[in-house]
């Protein structure tokens, strides 16, 4: 019965106006007052005793326990437990963090090698999945391992395991847990040489050379790799190269980073060089497979002599003019071209003026009452043009500047 009363005098209190703004006022003061305050997830973890400050206690809980993870966030934890079917990390959060299902097979070997208390980096996936459990991958550390792994190979009698994936008249391309590399005709032993027959079998070879950057990666069968009596004759060989030679030469070997091509410095002496993809044309190349066959005659110019790494580096593309600079010239900024719009996306139109040529028309300069389509002829003007990244900004050509144009 008190407590009903009470109730009632409180609502007949609360209809009064002047009782009902002050009572408002302290309402917004708590809500303001709440949200300025910091919320602290407490760990699981047990906390030390004997705390004076809060300070202390959020120090000893760490950030992920209060701020949680996002996706991307690279993280150091330690291997609770490892096996095929499941790998369990403790990053320090709320729960302990799990390998993702779709990289248990491909980094199967990386698994093998771990051991419960060992440390180890990854990074986040899924901030939580269903369970509660942080997603993570290891997809980066496997593929710094693994190079890590061939580097220090190099030049060693230690062999390792490659599967036959490809082969070409230059030799045939291995896969070694995910990466490709190359075994050339003349680092293969005498019984190996005939490619047909090794499809998806599994070859002992030996790493002759390793370089991430360029994704280059060469197998020798032979007892010590680079003997140094060929490592020798490369040398020779190469003194007789300078920087800006230009060569006829013929592709030995495609591979996925670029192509081989072996040329002759002079009647008595050959060598392979390296046309990395990024110099086998001015446009982009997806395939090498695609722009070259092994046989094919190319010329090229020596871009790097490296005598005592018994390389050298060659160049396609530099022998060619850069189209995009007469490009720049027959359309300069401010000028009015003509060209159909080829596809729409949602920051804009692509608009081919040319043939292989294509401009970019981006949202900010449609205005809403102009409609576009694809397949569309279009008049438009060059806002900008850069010929190191091959781009092309347009704009419509319009009567008034609309509200609101950039």
């Amino acid at each position: 019965m008190i407590e009903v009363g009470v109730k009632k005098v409180f609502n007949g209190l609360y209809k009064n106006k002047t009782l009902q703004a002050n009572f408002k006022e302290r309402r917004n003061y708590k809500l303001v007052e709440k949200k300025e305050k910091k919320v602290i997830k407490v760990s699981a973890k047990p906390a030390k005793k004997d705390f004076k400050t809060m300070d202390e206690l959020v120090s000893s809980l760490g950030e992920e326990a209060i701020f949680g993870f996002v996706r991307g966030q690279q993280v150091v934890g330690t291997i609770i437990s490892a096996s095929n079917r499941e790998v369990l990390i403790d990053i320090g959060g709320k729960s302990e963090g799990i390998l993702a299902a779709k990289e248990q097979l491909s980094s199967r070997d990386l698994i093998a090698t771990m051991t419960p208390g060992d440390k180890i980096e990854a990074s986040v996936l899924v901030s939580e999945n269903e369970q509660g459990q942080v997603v993570l991958s290891l997809r980066k550390l496997g593929g710094e391992k693994r190079w890590e792994e061939l580097v220090s190979k190099i030049g060693s009698s230690e062999e390792i395991d490659a599967v036959v994936v490809d082969s070409n008249r230059g030799g045939i391309i291995l896969d070694f847990n995910g990466l490709r590399g190359f075994l050339p005709t003349s680092q293969m032993s005498s019984q190996e040489r005939r490619p047909a027959k090794l499809m998806n079998k599994s070859l002992k070879v030996k790493v002759l050379e390793a370089d991430r950057s360029s994704n280059r990666l060469i197998f020798s069968q032979k007892s010590s790799g680079v003997s140094g009596e060929d490592l020798e004759k490369k040398k020779e060989v190469l003194t007789k190269i300078t920087v800006g030679d230009k060569f006829s030469g013929e592709i030995t070997a495609v591979m996925p980073f670029g192509v081989f091509v072996r040329v002759e410095p002079d009647e008595a002496s050959s060598i392979e060089g390296l046309v990395h993809i990024s110099e086998m044309s001015w446009e982009k190349v997806e395939d090498p497979n695609n722009e070259q066959k092994v046989g094919n005659k190319v010329e090229v110019v020596a871009t790097a002599v490296l005598p005592e790494e018994g390389k050298l580096t060659l160049s396609i593309k530099r022998l060619k003019d850069n189209p995009w600079e007469e490009v720049a010239n027959r359309f300069p900024k401010d000028s009015k071209v003509s060209g159909k719009v080829t596809r729409l996306t949602g920051f804009g139109a692509f608009v081919q003026i040319e043939k292989d040529v294509e401009g970019l028309m981006h949202i900010s300069k449609i205005p809403p009452e102009l409609s576009i389509e694809a397949g569309q002829e279009i008049e438009c003007t060059v806002e900008s043009i850069d010929v190191v990244s091959r781009r092309i900004s347009l704009a419509p050509i319009l009567t008034e500047k609309p509200l609101l144009y950039r």
